[in-house]
């Protein structure tokens, strides 16, 4: 049976550099992974990274097929609930004063985004692959269809099985128009091993962010984005006790890549524009390919995350 310390943990998987207690600590690379991808997502970019930095790459709980979890509840786990779990997870790896480059794809850059709004002083640099931030009245009303359609057909059929009429939610998936209305139409080819598997077999248990996000709309109580303002004390993002005092520091340097061959966007052009000018090395990038940058393309995101990295880290000397 799994310790109470590895339940709260998520599934994961050292490579690089050892961070060892007893020699000054590498920095640290965190790849996250999404839906319905595990830890292994990030093999192919990982590896330009094996010398410079201890990589610790992580995925959503249950979501593993090496690691299979068992404490995740009936109705899946709440974002806040995988943000706890996401750093306990590298404060295990790396101890709770690593600053930490962050890396996440899909639901894991979503969770990203919110570890870095928790956790600002712990995070050195941002990486998003292909999740921004956007609203309803940023995109078409044909973009509208296609975004709550998939989601909605996801988190109904997570509900099924919830309910225990698993039968119900294949169904729906099986019914779903996804050649017309699905997000990713392309995606045929150059997809983590995992997602292809699930594709062809899927495991409605995975689909809880869906579900989640739906609640959250629902109720009020999705975490928000607050990447230009600091957290109020009291709120749920000001948790953890990373507030110290009334002065609060700035979001991290973020680099956001995205695929152009999709049907739609997971971002906002006031997004990019947004962060195009800020002043700290931040950017954006598109790449020839769909939603799997990592695996259609893990040369170029290896060497845009490597860019980055180096580029800001220069420019915070040179300050």
């Amino acid at each position: 049976r799994s310790s109470p310390m590895a339940a709260r943990l998520l599934p994961s998987r050292r490579s690089g550099l050892r961070c060892d207690a007893t020699q000054k600590k590498p920095p640290v690379l965190v790849f996250m992974s999404g839906f319905p991808d595990d830890e292994n997502s990030f093999e192919k970019v990982e590896g330009h990274f094996a010398s410079t930095h201890a990589v610790l790459a992580v995925g959503w709980p249950g979501f593993s097929e090496n690691q299979k979890n068992d404490d995740v509840p009936r109705w899946g786990l709440s974002f806040d609930a995988v943000v706890d779990r996401l750093r306990a997870t590298i404060v295990d790896a790396a101890g709770a004063d690593a600053q930490v480059v962050l890396v996440g794809h899909d639901w894991g850059a979503y969770a990203a985004m919110l570890y870095a709004q928790r956790y600002r002083r712990t995070v050195a640099r941002l990486v998003l692959l292909d999740v921004g931030v956007y609203a309803p009245r940023d995109q078409s009303l044909f973009a509208n269809v296609v975004d709550v359609g998939y989601k909605g057909v996801l988190c109904f059929a997570f509900a099924c099985k919830a309910l225990g009429v698993p039968v119900l939610g294949l169904l729906a998936m099986a019914s779903y128009p996804w050649r017309w209305l699905g997000p990713c139409p392309h995606e045929h080819h150059g997809v983590p091993p995992r997602v292809r598997r699930w594709f062809r077999r899927p495991d409605l248990a995975l689909c809880y962010p869906y579900f989640h996000l739906f609640k959250g709309l629902l109720s009020g109580t999705l975490p928000k984005m607050e990447s230009s303002s600091p957290p109020r004390r009291g709120d749920p993002a000001a948790r953890g006790g990373d507030i110290q005092s009334p002065s609060y520091p700035a979001p991290p340097p973020t680099l956001y890549l995205y695929g152009t061959r999709k049907r739609i966007m997971f971002h906002s052009a006031a997004f990019l524009r947004t962060l195009d000018a800020r002043k700290d090395g931040s950017r954006s990038r598109a790449l020839d390919c769909g939603h799997y940058l990592q695996a259609q393309r893990p040369d170029d995101v290896a060497a845009e995350i490597h860019a980055f990295i180096f580029s800001a880290a220069e420019t915070a000397a040179a300050q």
